[in-house]
């Protein structure tokens, strides 16, 4: 039996050693034979009426990833939040904030997933409304990004050249991921607080659906989202600026053909 883990780096070794179990496949029966074992036995046990994880976990609600089998824990030792493509918004920031603030938790792990099906869908998305409209808004970014890193309108090439599309798809979805790290980041005062003071450690990951392997993004991957992030905000005045400008010079125009009249 593993020891209770005492800070982020312990905690996310001990995800990596579960995950790779999980990955044997000559154990895997045994493996999760144990887990629902495990399970079964905490119904009944009277310590999980006060829950104490170790690991926030923020992924995608596709019925195909399950940090609790993933990393083979039972009950009250992962506090999982998910919501389609594992998007920083109201809810899921406060859920966040809850588990590391009040549950103490020394690790969050963001997690995104292999062909997640809302970033696919948010992809060139133009006909989306309701609620599914304003979930894919939150990932839009990620997606304007990926066209910057990956090259312009990437999920074209689905129909014409599959390996490119997949291997464009994994890493969108891998940056994807990265900017919501960033994003919390820039939000959360509790966050920043847990993070600079060395209460928390964020890993930002991958999960390979068809192998079972989860993995942490490309540093390449990580550098650029960072990068593009310091950037946006001098974009962004530099437009204003222009626009602002433009703005003027229309002004003085009208003004010109009034006085002309």
């Amino acid at each position: 039996m593993e020891e209770y883990p005492q800070n982020g780096d312990q905690a996310w070794q001990r995800l990596v050693r579960a995950n790779e179990r999980y990955l044997d496949e000559s154990s895997r029966g045994i493996y999760l034979a144990n887990l629902a074992n495990e399970i079964n036995t905490g119904v009944n046990r009277s310590h999980l009426m006060c829950q104490k994880p170790y690991a926030t976990i923020l992924t995608c609600s596709d019925s195909c990833v399950s940090p609790e089998i993933i990393f083979g824990e039972g009950l009250g030792l992962l506090f999982v939040v998910r919501v389609a493509g594992n998007v920083i918004e109201p809810a899921t920031l406060g859920t966040i904030e809850y588990g590391v603030q009040h549950l103490g938790t020394p690790l969050l792990v963001i997690m995104g997933h292999e062909k997640c099906g809302a970033v696919i869908a948010a992809a060139g998305a133009t006909e989306y409304t309701g609620g599914i409209g304003k979930l894919l808004a939150e990932i839009k970014p990620s997606i304007d990004h990926s066209c910057e890193v990956i090259g312009p309108d990437w999920w074209k090439s689905k129909d014409t050249n599959v390996e490119v599309y997949d291997k464009a798809l994994r890493e969108s979805i891998q940056l994807n991921a990265i900017l919501q790290e960033i994003e919390l980041l820039s939000t959360s005062e509790v966050i920043r607080n847990a993070v600079s003071t060395g209460k928390l450690k964020i890993v930002v990951a991958y999960y390979n659906v068809r192998s079972g392997k989860v993995e942490e993004v490309e540093q390449r991957l990580k550098e650029k989202g960072e990068h593009w992030h310091k950037e946006k905000p001098m974009a962004k005045k530099k437009k204003e600026k222009e626009e602002k400008k433009k703005g003027k010079k229309h002004q003085k125009q009208d003004k010109h053909e009034k006085d002309k009249h």
